[in-house]
């Protein structure tokens, strides 16, 4: 057309003086088929070259744009990825299981290493399965695996309380029991005033749900990780939000517990439960005193997560043992959940209802609840880490805490505040002894099994039974407290 001739002619300054024409078009045949009886004569269009100068003529130089070079390096990365696909589906259940009891199993192997006791052996069971959900092994997400956080929370809560012999704990803790409670206070006030400060920066990191997080880290501050845990699932945080906080406050452990052993030694000037010692001194210098107590009271110095003394129980862990022990905890998690349902028409306070629930049966029957408490320790130890591995699994990028400063610096300051408040109350107006501060500290930010080696370590023999139960004391108190 005309309109046409006069748009290619206006182009012919910027093509370098080179002159165009047109030829006609032929007319659009039919679509040609092979299976066509008459096919006919191909017809293709002319191209567009210029009238004076041969098609393939020497003296036309057509710049040739270079394709963008592929690097050996992103082939590499691309054919991981092939190799590395997912192993199974996300709607496969029992490969979910599967996956979870493989990492589970690791992070108990990887936590007895010198960097895993470090990170703890949690940590190391969601580090390894983010790991290999990132790299595309293991799927990530799916209802079957959510159906296996759910399940794993509410048998293992049970499992893990039956110990929980609430006049035990009142007659055998002593002082420790009003420090612990003490220290619980100090926890849940460092917790508010903590958010409240910082509102602004948690909202703009996290978001409106950040509240969900600070809210487990409370309960786990009081506890421990059966809290942390049963607080996530009954607020319903994304398995990303479970994962971060856990990690933040593993990290702000790794100076936690430092500082509390470099308290102990500037603090206590003797060993105050009369066994003897000058200021600074602990069992490992008496080797043959110490050796001795091992070898009567089974106790280890490097007592692991949620293990207690088993000398004298070896006859509990028995198959009978375990059965029992199962048997409640499921008989408990499934009245439990139809109280919440009849109540609140929801099946998410289930879990809270379980804390109420067992150290209620434990207290009032311990004679019988007694004789299989510790398979029921083993037991849930075994859930949670299976929870924690499904957790990574779950998380997508894990890695993603290094971006969580704004929960690290509420978690230190909830830290900070702790210890501060336990140690002015406690010393002013309880006249606490800071070995019973420092283990109802210890019971609050560690656990039941972490309070009882720091008094073995420090030479304290006649605290770590105690030091046991008030660790007990936080598991059953914990939740409500996050929740409250």
């Amino acid at each position: 057309s005309a309109a046409g001739h006069q748009a290619v002619t206006a182009m012919v300054p910027a093509l370098g003086g080179c002159t165009f024409h047109l030829a006609p078009v032929a007319p659009a045949s039919p679509p040609r088929s092979c299976f066509s009886p008459n096919p006919g004569p191909l017809t293709t269009a002319p191209a567009l070259v210029p009238p004076h100068l041969p098609r393939f003529s020497p003296a036309v130089k057509i710049p040739r744009i270079p394709e963008p070079r592929q690097s050996r390096a992103g082939t590499r990365v691309r054919a991981a990825h092939v190799l590395l696909s997912p192993l199974f589906e996300p709607t496969d259940a029992l490969a979910v299981w599967s996956a979870a009891a493989v990492t589970a199993s690791g992070g108990l192997l990887l936590g007895r290493t010198k960097v895993g006791a470090l990170l703890s052996g949690p940590v190391c069971a969601m580090l390894l399965a983010a790991i290999l959900t990132n790299f595309g092994l293991f799927p990530a997400g799916g209802e079957p695996l959510s159906e296996l956080q759910r399940t794993l929370v509410k048998v293992a809560t049970p499992l893990l309380l039956i110990s929980a012999d609430l006049k035990r704990i009142y007659k055998d803790t002593g002082i420790l029991f009003a420090a612990f409670l003490l220290g619980s206070l100090a926890t849940a006030f460092g917790s508010i005033l903590g958010f409240w400060i910082l509102a602004p920066v948690l909202t703009s990191w996290g978001g409106e749900d950040v509240w969900r997080t600070a809210a487990a880290l409370s309960a786990k501050n009081i506890g421990g990780g059966l809290n942390y845990v049963a607080v996530a699932d009954t607020l319903g945080m994304q398995p990303s939000a479970v994962s971060t906080g856990l990690a933040v406050d593993n990290v702000c452990g790794l100076a936690y517990f430092p500082l509390c052993s470099w308290l102990a030694g500037r603090l206590v000037g003797t060993i105050e439960n009369g066994e003897a010692s000058t200021k600074g001194q602990t069992s490992e210098s008496t080797p043959t005193t110490a050796a001795q107590e091992r070898k009567q009271t089974g106790h280890s110095l490097l007592l692991k997560e949620n293990e207690c003394d088993d000398s004298t129980n070896k006859d509990q862990l028995s198959v009978e043992s375990f059965s029992c022990a199962l048997a409640l905890s499921i008989v408990v998690a499934t009245v439990s959940e139809k109280i919440s349902m009849r109540l609140f028409d929801s099946a998410k306070v289930g879990v809270a209802i379980e804390t109420v629930l067992m150290p209620v049966l434990a207290t009032l029957f311990s004679r019988y609840t007694s004789s299989f408490a510790k398979s029921g320790e083993r037991l849930g130890t075994l859930m949670l880490f299976l929870f924690f591995g499904s957790v990574g699994m779950a998380a997508g990028d894990w890695f993603a805490i290094s971006n969580a400063w704004p929960l690290l610096v509420f978690n230190l300051s909830l830290y900070i505040f702790h210890l501060a408040f336990l140690f002015a109350t406690g010393k002013s107006l309880f006249k606490f002894r800071p070995s019973a501060m420092l283990i109802a500290s210890n019971a609050n930010i560690g656990n039941a099994a972490t309070a009882s080696a720091f008094a073995k370590g420090r030479g304290w023999g006649r605290l770590v039974v105690p030091a046991l139960l008030v660790g007990t004391l936080g598991n059953a108190i914990g939740t409500f407290g996050g929740l409250g």
